[in-house]
């Protein structure tokens, strides 16, 4: 996700600077997912780490997936 960050250059001069933000999940929305993921394999203790990681990992990977449903912009295409 594009955002827009106010900088200061040293001169003075205010500069506003495109940069990617972190789409990295909450650590709520992984507890949650985890906490899910824990009750589906029937709630069995010591696989905590797993959960966690799969949970990341799904919710890292969402927006990359709704992304690929996304049809392609229509108009001319960039020659390479």
């Amino acid at each position: 996700m594009l955002g827009r960050e106010a900088l200061r250059h040293p001169a003075g001069q205010k500069l506003e600077v495109w940069c990617m933000k972190s789409n990295r999940p909450a650590e709520e929305q992984i507890r949650i997912r985890a906490h899910e993921i824990f009750l589906q394999h029937g709630g069995q203790p010591g696989h905590d780490l797993d959960n966690w990681l799969q949970a990341e990992n799904e919710l890292m990977e969402f927006p990359v997936r709704r992304i690929a449903e996304l049809e392609p912009p229509k108009g001319k295409r960039a020659e390479w």
